[in-house]
């Protein structure tokens, strides 16, 4: 547990400055669909460039394309909306947001895999939804629905996704857990990344922008790699609750930058709303913290 907890934090890391790199490109370099083509291509190569030294030629068989599927394609179409939400909804928000997946995950675990969750579990998972809900909060109203549209579109996506990432590793006949999830992440990256091929090619997505985004790309990539290594040790509904660090460390960094004057990254807020958002990433760290306990005893 200890090791899947390590990697889910620097997960949320990774995540987390990937996240304000890629509002910066959203507002200055080009829209969702390029920066998604051109950093999931960025990616890519690098996962072909790493693929020789990590695949064995034993795993290179069809009966994992569905997981592989599940994973890249859920990622991709959730992806897409996610950048599209991002254009208005700032990045300390949309982070925390996602922590929302925290209960989405185990209930499509435990209805269509039949995976059996703890009322404690289900109760920190719930906890953990209420502390996103909280740090959406804009004043006067609990929930701003500004670009909420694209982002109930993602979250499903994104859900499914995690749920492929788990199924991949399980399946993958090596007793080293993290290299099954090297090798699932390749296997992902570049699925993602021959997908994408041709909307390059159609969006002529320039050297410039391909260069714009690899601050992103390199922090997404490594985030993502960190996140099937998460995974193999503690599963999807834990590692999501683990990832939902992202909110505390989000919410730091976007005070900072609110602080320095850098609003086209966040928007500066009234200090009670700040203090909103504090409280939520407290909840967040009790629903961990409650949902590790529980599952090492169960």
């Amino acid at each position: 547990m200890g090791m899947g907890i390590f990697f889910g934090v620097l997960t949320a890391v990774f995540q987390t400055a990937s996240y304000f790199f890629s509002r910066t490109y959203l507002q200055k370099s080009g829209g969702a669909v390029t920066l998604l083509a051109a950093s999931q291509l960025v990616i890519a190569f690098l996962s072909l460039l790493a693929a020789p030294w990590v695949v064995p030629p034993e795993v290179l068989d069809i009966k994992y394309l569905p997981a592989v599927l599940i994973t890249g394609w859920g990622f991709l179409v959730g992806h897409f909306f996610f950048f599209q939400a991002l254009k208005v909804i700032e990045s300390s928000r949309i982070a925390s947001l996602l922590g929302l997946k925290v209960v989405l995950v185990p209930i499509f675990l435990s209805l269509i895999f039949k995976e059996y969750f703890s009322v404690a579990q289900w109760c920190a998972l719930v906890l953990a939804m209420g502390a996103a809900m909280l740090i959406n909060y804009r004043g006067g109203t609990l929930f701003s629905w500004k670009g909420m549209g694209y982002f109930i579109c993602a979250l499903p996506m994104y859900a499914w996704s995690d749920i492929g990432i788990q199924m991949l590793v399980r399946q993958l006949p090596l007793e080293n857990n993290l290299h099954a999830a090297g090798i699932g992440a390749i296997f992902s990256n570049l699925l993602v990344g021959l997908t994408l091929l041709p909307v390059a090619w159609y969006k002529r997505v320039t050297v410039l922008q391909f260069r714009n985004s690899v601050p992103y790309a390199l922090c997404w990539g490594l985030g993502a790699v960190m996140f099937f290594f998460s995974y193999s040790y503690i599963g999807a509904a834990f590692g999501n609750v683990v990832q939902a660090t992202r909110g505390p460390m989000s919410l730091l960094t976007g005070i900072i930058l609110a602080r320095m004057g850098w609003s086209w990254l966040e928007e500066r807020v009234p200090v009670r709303i700040w203090v909103f958002r504090a409280v939520a990433s407290l909840m967040m760290f009790g629903a961990i913290v409650l949902y590790a306990c529980f599952k090492s005893v169960s």
